[in-house]
């Protein structure tokens, strides 16, 4: 428990449930300390368009828990479409990276990895802080 680990897989359980337990504290390994700000360097020309674009991503990534409950995967397909699209030219190239992977288990109905990233889209918007000129703005 020191070292973090408070969750629990039920015994029985499946092979896609071991994997998205596995994947979901993977994933916060890989982006650090889940407390810890995320710098994200902008251009200053889209320094206008940031903030208000982070406030709707979050709001969205808030929107795929419940789809998720509602099992609406087209919704979630969606989403994770647009979160594919927009990062990358923002200069959020792992919330390019997570919307791929939720529009394709989206697509594959996979409930139990998309609970996993989804979870990880959440923290990685939470944590984001853009750099304008080198000035890190907190969220929103």
């Amino acid at each position: 428990l020191d070292a973090g680990c408070t969750d629990h897989v039920g015994k029985p359980f499946t092979r896609e449930t071991l994997v998205a337990m596995v994947e979901k504290y993977r994933a916060r390994t890989e982006l650090g300390d889940a407390a810890s700000p995320i710098p994200i360097p902008i251009d200053a020309d889209l320094a206008d368009l940031v903030p208000e674009s982070l406030t709707e991503w979050r709001e969205d990534a808030a929107k795929l828990s419940r789809l998720l409950e509602d099992q609406n995967f087209d919704a979630i397909r969606r989403i994770g479409h647009d979160f594919k699209g927009a990062g990358e030219p923002y200069g959020f190239v792992e919330r390019t990276r997570l919307g791929k992977q939720i529009e394709q288990l989206a697509q594959q109905e996979d409930r139990d990895s998309l609970e996993g990233r989804i979870a990880e889209v959440q923290s990685y918007l939470a944590r984001v802080r853009p750099v304008f000129d080198g000035v890190s703005r907190g969220p929103e």
